[in-house]
């Protein structure tokens, strides 16, 4: 059985991967592939009713097997974020350890029971929805059952909030996830060890891909490797960007690894490794392994600090970013609004764009992950600065 990733597709190490993907090495399609549509595969989907719920669940393959149930976790906006999988055994420990997250508060449960423990198995889960929201304030939104459907031939996925059939499931078995797994965003289908040195090859792999792009004329390619390589990280993790004169990524340094924050922000060692200013700048970023991008009040008073450091000794500073599975959020482009120090970033970068005869108004740096809600968040985020 495959160790990690590399070994699952024959290669000696993460480099001997890594080449076999750039030559476009058929032993690795599978996994090329999944990197080729990576973007679509993170972008959320609302559950904003029952039948997205069916849709989501058989896209993903997320169907509990019989005897089983999964509960999906789900932010603010009905994201799903996470979706883990329990025998009818489970404890409500290890069930509120592994579907809480913070930012992802409220969930949905589905269970597939056996015919003959229906009503015990709801029994159990109706309990434990009870205690979420006794004890924790944590929310259930739905329950749904998979069971046959005798008239229809065929299962079906029945929601008790709706009292109504949302989904006819064709290929039930094709469709299961493992008894007991935990599933995010996955690459490849294979062995559990496989899986959990994802995020460590899907880094490494985007930082080598980084290199050598242009910040200014590469902006949405970044911010697609970026979510490669930073959004399945399951420890926060600030790193910089350098780049040259001609804004060409020479380097992806880490400083620091765990909870980023102002009081251990390495601040120093950050503004000491970026170029002078006529030979270039940096970028500061780092990921919410919750998945959600929303900066945090401490990353706001991170970035503030940094943004006054590096015009303290006159660096550049182009960006912070904040690395999640929603998106990739820009303090200079979506926070500018709500504060002086970030609005001066948005206005360097036009300053630059322009000098150097770029069209300011075609460059759109979430093109490819712009959603509808976009200006309610915006409006939210200039509130949070404003506070």
């Amino acid at each position: 059985m495959a160790r990690n990733l590399w070994e699952y597709f024959n290669c000696t190490d993460k480099q001997d991967l890594y080449h076999k993907l750039k030559i476009n090495d058929p032993s690795v399609k599978e996994l090329a592939d999944f990197y080729k549509n990576y973007q679509a595969s993170i972008q959320p989907f609302s559950l904003n009713k029952p039948e997205d719920v069916g849709t989501y669940l058989e896209n993903k393959n997320l169907f509990p097997q019989k005897g089983s149930f999964s509960v999906l976790t789900l932010d603010t906006k009905l994201h799903p974020i996470k979706c883990c999988n329990f025998s009818h055994s489970a404890s409500f420990k290890e069930v509120f350890e592994n579907v809480y997250l913070p930012g992802g508060e409220q969930f949905m449960f589905i269970n597939h029971p056996n015919p003959s423990l229906s009503d015990a198995s709801n029994q159990k889960i109706k309990k434990f929805t009870s205690q979420l929201k006794e004890f924790f304030s944590l929310n259930t939104l739905d329950c749904f059952d998979v069971k046959y459907d005798a008239d229809r031939q065929n299962h079906v996925l029945y929601s008790q909030e709706g009292q109504y059939i949302v989904k006819e499931i064709k290929a039930v078995p094709s469709h299961c996830v493992k008894e007991g797994s935990i599933r995010y965003t996955q690459p490849v289908q294979s062995s559990v060890e496989a899986q959990l040195h994802f995020p460590e090859f899907s880094n490494f792999y985007a930082i080598n891909e980084l290199k050598g792009l242009n910040v200014l004329s590469d902006q949405n390619t970044i911010l697609r490797w970026l979510q490669v390589g930073y959004s399945d990280l399951k420890q926060e993790r600030l790193d910089m960007i350098c780049y040259d004169s001609n804004y060409k990524i020479q380097s992806v340094d880490t400083l620091s690894v765990g909870n980023v924050n102002s009081s251990i922000f390495p601040l120093a060692q950050a503004v000491k490794l970026i170029p002078e200013r006529q030979a270039g700048g940096a970028i500061i970023f780092h990921n919410h392994p919750s998945g959600i991008s929303t900066p945090s009040a401490e990353d706001i008073d991170s970035m503030k600090k940094a943004v006054n450091a590096c015009q303290l000794v006159d660096k550049e500073l182009w960006d912070g970013y904040v690395v999640g599975k929603d998106k990739v959020f820009s303090f200079a482009t979506a926070g500018n609004k709500g504060n002086p120090l970030f609005h001066q970033m948005a206005c360097h970068q036009n300053e630059v764009k322009q000098t150097l005869n770029e069209d300011v108004q075609k460059f759109d740096p979430y093109e490819s992950i712009r959603y509808e809600d976009e200006q309610e968040e915006d409006l939210f985020y200039c509130d949070e600065f404003e506070r």
